[in-house]
């Protein structure tokens, strides 16, 4: 059989162009014709469509992908941000926790000698009124202490 110069049979049905049209022989073979400009393929407008689709899917696909991206970027901005602020006011615990024990130290300090001074004072004003005892002199008062004795009196005492 001699096929006319127009018609292309190719070995499989895999490989023909989008631009022809498949046609069977009665021998079963595929036999594909050129298409001109103006007539429509079925087969290549849903190959189109198919493409179009994959591509639209892609895309669709995509931006999630872009989004979920970017969210997880700002994520780990955040996390950054948020350790170097928990570190920051770490130390500032810290600073301030060992100022607060040095506060502690000086203020027990400071109360032992207000102690010591209490104690010290207690003593000199017993021995004052007992050595007013031993002149005569009545040298406490109604708080309990020994006050200065009067400017003429301190000849007189000494």
């Amino acid at each position: 059989m001699v096929l006319p110069s127009n018609l292309i049979v190719p070995n499989s049905t895999k490989g023909v162009s989008a631009s022809t049209n498949p046609k069977t022989s009665s021998s079963g073979r595929v036999i594909t014709q050129q298409s001109s400009g103006s007539e429509k393929d079925p087969n290549q407008i849903i190959d189109k469509r198919k493409h179009k689709r994959m591509i639209a899917n892609r895309e669709s696909a995509r931006k999630p992908r872009l989004r979920k991206q970017q969210h997880l970027d700002e994520l780990n901005t955040d996390a950054d941000y948020f350790r170097a602020e928990n570190n920051m006011l770490f130390t500032k615990l810290n600073i301030v926790s060992h100022n607060y024990m040095q506060l502690q130290e000086e203020n027990s300090l400071l109360r032992s000698h207000a102690m010591d001074l209490s104690h010290k004072l207690q003593s000199l004003n017993i021995k004052m009124q007992w050595e007013g005892v031993m002149h005569g002199l009545d040298l406490t008062s109604s708080d309990g202490f020994v006050h200065p004795i009067p400017m003429d009196m301190k000849s007189w005492y000494l």
